[in-house]
Parts: structure tokens; sequence; C-alpha cells
């Protein structure tokens, strides 16, 4: 600042007729801290006067300079920021400068932290006078994807895992907690979500989901051969597995069926309505039941006829087996050609039943 001008007052004796004190006074040089005397100088008064003069001192004090820190912020995981100021209150004189650096508390975390003078200084021609600020440290973002995951019914889930789609975790930071699923094991799609899965407060975690597909188990069976006597009731038409299992307490419903037809054959054994539900695929192999012929045993009657008679009608029983519903024994017996005394065998002859 300017030096102020220097200036003075009669303590004694006066001025007369208009007369003038002339000159300046002066003071010794210097502009560091301190007092400097305040000197006569060229003031002098008319030769009328003898002049007594006084001195006093002119006193140099620190000039006040405010300093107010800026604001500033920064993400988590990057490097502070310049701290910087702005002088807001007084200023520097001629060449003088500020030396030195402002300086912030410690810490990495997100929050708010304050922003210190420092060892900012200037000469000791100066009184600082500091204003501080914040430095604070957002969040960092980070995007994590869940992969989608399959299992066939039944088995037990897979691991649900997930990728860093966007941002990174910051030094040895790691994931805690861990992804859940939407409860369920029917066969369907399940919604993987976020859990427990978490960074720190120190992130700002974006979550995207996906999937877990729970496909049907596979499950082949095949039908067992089966044979009846015709005229019989159809055996129980029965299964079993070539590959694969029910799972827990799950059944089968339905059953099955087979090819109509009660003559003599082989009628294919179909699947019909046996099922183990939406859970499984069933692969099914057929299998035939065979109709084989009913046995019937068949005896003549015993005949006689006097020499000369005509034969009687030779008849016959059934001795073993039955016909089945409405079915009848075609054709007729035959007899041994001859008309002489003794004994004629009966034979079979064109006594048929059906095939």
């Amino acid at each position: 600042m300017p030096t102020p001008a220097l200036t003075y007052h009669l303590t004694a004796g006066a001025l007369l007729n208009g007369d003038t004190l002339t000159g300046a006074l002066s003071r010794q040089a210097g502009e560091a801290l301190g007092s400097y005397p305040i000197e006569q100088g060229t003031l002098a008064p008319p030769t009328n006067y003898s002049l007594t003069f006084i001195s006093t001192n002119l006193t140099i004090t620190t000039a006040t300079l405010v300093i107010t820190a800026d604001e500033q912020g920064k993400t988590y995981g990057e490097a502070d920021p310049a701290l910087t100021y702005q002088i807001t209150g007084g200023v520097l004189i001629g060449g003088d400068t500020l030396t030195g650096a402002l300086t912030r508390v410690a810490g990495e975390n997100v929050g708010l932290f304050t922003i210190q003078q420092g060892t900012l200084a200037a000469t000791t021609n100066y009184s600082i006078t500091f204003i501080p600020a914040t430095l604070e440290i957002e969040r960092a973002s980070l995007t994590v994807r869940a992969d989608a995951k399959s299992k066939v019914y039944g088995a037990t889930d897979p691991g649900l895992t997930y990728q860093i789609s966007f941002g990174a975790l910051v030094g040895s930071d790691t994931f805690s907690g861990a992804l859940t699923r939407v409860a369920g094991e029917a066969v369907r799609s399940y919604t993987i979500s976020q859990g427990t899965l978490t960074a720190g407060n120190n992130y700002e975690l974006i979550f995207n989901s996906a999937n877990l597909t729970i496909t049907p188990a596979p499950l082949a069976v095949s039908a067992g051969a089966q044979t009846k006597v015709y005229g019989a009731a159809d055996p129980l038409l029965t299964c079993h597995f070539t590959s694969g299992a029910l799972v827990g307490s799950d059944t089968f419903s339905g059953s099955l069926t087979r090819v109509p037809g009660e003559n003599i054959g082989s009628y294919a054994i179909q699947q019909g309505t046996l099922t183990a539900g939406t859970n499984y695929t069933l692969s099914f192999t057929s299998a035939n039941l065979a109709i084989t012929a009913a046995p019937l045993s068949v005896a003549a009657d015993p005949k006689s006829k006097g020499y000369g008679n005509v034969d009687p009608p030779l008849t016959w029983h059934i001795t073993s087996g039955a016909l089945v519903g409405g079915d009848t024994l075609n054709g007729g017996l035959t007899l041994v050609a001859g008309e002489n005394l003794g004994a004629h065998a009966i034979q079979q002859g064109t006594l048929t039943a059906s095939g």
C-alpha cells in the first residue's frame, strides 16, 4: 500500500499575518514491518520564526489477505483434483506471491473432507485469514450383469455368477454377498436377482437381471411285452424305465393302451394317457400284446348200431377249455368207412372252431 501523507500540527505558538510553513515532512526509508521515525525534512517557517520539531513514527503493520478454498469433488477411486483457492480479501503487493499448497483431511471413502490451509503462506508482511471448503468423494458407478443359467428339472442349482459390464472395482475392493433367484423347481424361467450382492458404500451398484431356466428332465420308458390266451382278460399293461428317473415324490398318471382286437395276433401297446407331467420329456418305446390260441379238447362220444342199420349221429363233448362268447364248433365228425361187424374209429372230420 502507498505511504500515507505525513501530516503535522502546531502545538505551541502561531503563524502571524498569513505566514505559512513551507516544505514537507519525510520519514526514515523502509517498507518492512516496523516503526519508522517521521523527520522534519524540508518543513520550515519564514525567517521570523524559530521552529522546534517533535518527531513521531510511521508504523507499518501486516496486510490482511483473505484466502477462500474452492469447492472440489471427485469420484471414488480417482486421483484428487488440484486444490485451488481465490484471494477474496486484500491483495498481494508488488511481486509478492503465495507459497506452499493446500491440503485436505485424509480419506478415500465416499464422504466430505475439509480442505485446509496446509503449507500455503505469504511473507511475514501479511496476515492470512483462511476460509476452508470441502472435497466431496462421490460413489463410483458399477454395473453388474447376471449370467443366464439353466438346469434340468430335479438337478441342483448351478452357481449364480455375474460379470462387471461397466466400471471397475478399485484397488483390492471385492464384492460380498450373493445373487438369489425366484423360488421354484417346476419347468420354467426364474428371475435371478441381486440378493445380498454388494460392493460396499463406495459404489452405486446397478444390477441387470437374467434368468435361470429349468428344462424338462428326459425320461425314457419301455412297455413290457405281454401275452394272453384268446378269450382271457387283458393282463395289466406295464412299463419300465430305460433311462432317467422320477424326481422326489413325482409319479406317473394315466395308463397305457393297446391297439384294439381280440383275435389271435400281436397288438401294439401304446403310450395312451401315460404321463409324468410337464416337468418331463417322456420318450416311449412300444411293445406288443400277443393273443395266443385258446386250447380246446374235444372227445367223440362212443356210438353203436346194429348191422345194416343207418349210422347214428356222431356227437362230441368238450373235455377241457371252453368256447368264448358266441363262438361255436363248425363241421362234423366222420367215421372210418365200413359196414361189417367191428369197431370203427370216429374221427375229427371237418369239426373245427375259429382260428
